[in-house]
């Protein structure tokens, strides 16, 4: 089946071998499109979809990310409705904004639509022909598994007569070694080490920023050059980052990431039981940083909230941080050291603790948690999940451990909370708003 959407770019040589090996070869149904930043994954799928509904009238399709918010506010609204416009500009199809769809007028639909727990319920409900999975490695194998049961459309070809093949499309930049999406398409077995039933129907293929360079700036490409080494390797080269020299490599997205419905009344980890902090690591050029954290009593740690925000002044993120908070409670905020930007904390009605910012025996510390399973992060949190997949030692260090200070901002924040466990309670005084 070619592709044929006059109104896009021109496909290149990987994008090509995708259409030929993968999304139009009948035995491959489980595919997966990994790669660097803007290397033109998400835009082949996108074309791959709407061909499929065009052509095979009444078909179903769909897709998916992380929340039903995440999937219309990204991957609808700057890859699908681009193109889809211009097709209802010819009349081909109608576009609903609630919920976000598109119908054909030969009755095929596209829809959009998320894997959060509280969401997952309207997905399930209906069987495709197509689901995209875009930033796959954002989402839990957990969640991965029902959508299988849900590939079964029998529409068939609007000239050939032949009847479509079902297939789920998962697009990613590729996070470390130890996501499911590495062991089920690289290695071909199961996350537990099982080998993979009917290994044949899965396919995946490399695509990177270079080879999509005719639709990039050339400033883009020098950026995603000048990345740390293991962004770069990610972002760039769209390699699954290895966990050798990562401070972290004990970090299970499968163990510990929750769904952030997890935290809500009634829940699991429902906030009113715990004790509640928020950290704080002061940035300008780097990052200014705060995380907030949930303390239950059987000793789970929940990091249920994040900000992250470059620069801007102190009083600025205050007023953030304030509107974030809402009317929660906190037990106190930790924060790094800097007596300047504590006070003007406290003027903008945040008192701080000083945080006790040992680092190698604070990592200690948190290794060990992550190993006994008592750290929890909320699958939100990309920007501190994406740290987890950078941060790593120095190689060749004079020392005997040391961290690259790179991509660590959350990671010290969630050690200044590790340490202030296991430490004296009488500290440092807490500096407290003017009365």
């Amino acid at each position: 089946m070619p592709i044929d959407l006059k109104f896009t770019e021109k496909y290149n040589s990987k994008q090509q071998k995708a259409i030929d090996e993968l999304l139009t070869n009948k035995q491959k149904t489980r595919i997966l499109l990994r790669g660097g930043s803007r290397s033109g994954k998400t835009r082949l799928v996108r074309d791959f979809v709407i061909t499929r509904a065009i052509l095979y009238p009444g078909s179903k399709h769909i897709v998916l990310r992380k929340t039903e918010s995440d999937v219309r506010s990204t991957t609808w609204l700057e890859t699908y409705l681009p193109v889809l416009k211009e097709l209802e500009k010819q009349g081909a199809c109608k576009i609903y904004k609630y919920p976000a769809m598109v119908e054909f007028i030969n009755g095929s639909i596209i829809k959009t639509g998320g894997l959060a727990p509280s969401e997952v319920d309207k997905v399930l409900g209906i069987e495709y022909a197509t689901i995209h999975i875009d930033e796959a490695s954002e989402i839990a194998y957990k969640s991965v598994l029902p959508l299988y049961t849900r590939l079964n459309d029998t529409t068939r070809h609007m000239k050939t007569g032949l009847p479509v093949v079902p297939k789920i499309v998962f697009t990613e930049n590729p996070p470390t070694t130890n996501h499911w999406s590495y062991y089920i398409f690289m290695l071909k077995k199961e996350p537990d080490g099982q080998e993979l039933r009917n290994p044949d129907r899965y396919g995946q293929i490399l695509i990177n920023p270079v080879d999509n360079s005719d639709n990039l700036s050339e400033n883009y490409l020098d950026d995603l050059k000048s990345l740390p080494e293991r962004s770069r390797k990610r972002f760039l080269d769209g390699e699954f980052g290895q966990m050798s020299g990562l401070v972290y490599d004990n970090f299970d997205p499968e163990k510990h990431i929750i769904d952030d419905e997890e935290i809500l009344e009634g829940k699991r980890y429902d906030l009113k039981k715990a004790k509640l902090y928020r950290v704080i690591d002061f940035g300008f050029v780097h990052p200014f940083v705060c995380l907030w954290i949930a303390h239950f009593p059987d000793d789970n740690i929940v990091i249920y909230r994040e900000f992250y925000a470059k620069g801007k002044t102190v009083r600025e993120n205050s007023i953030d941080i304030k509107r974030l908070s809402g009317d929660e409670k906190y037990e106190y905020t930790l924060s790094d050291h800097d007596s300047e930007d504590r006070a003007t904390l406290a003027e903008n009605g945040i008192e701080t603790k000083p945080a006790d910012k040992e680092v190698i025996a604070g990592i200690d510390k948190t290794y060990d948690l992550y190993n006994v399973n008592k750290i929890k992060v909320l699958r939100s949190l990309n920007n501190f999940i994406n740290e987890k997949y950078s941060y790593q030692w120095k190689e060749n260090s004079s020392k005997d451990r040391e961290v690259v200070k790179l991509n660590d901002d959350g990671q010290d924040c969630e050690r200044y909370f590790v340490n202030d466990l296991h430490r004296p309670k009488f500290y440092f005084p807490i500096i407290r708003p003017p009365q």
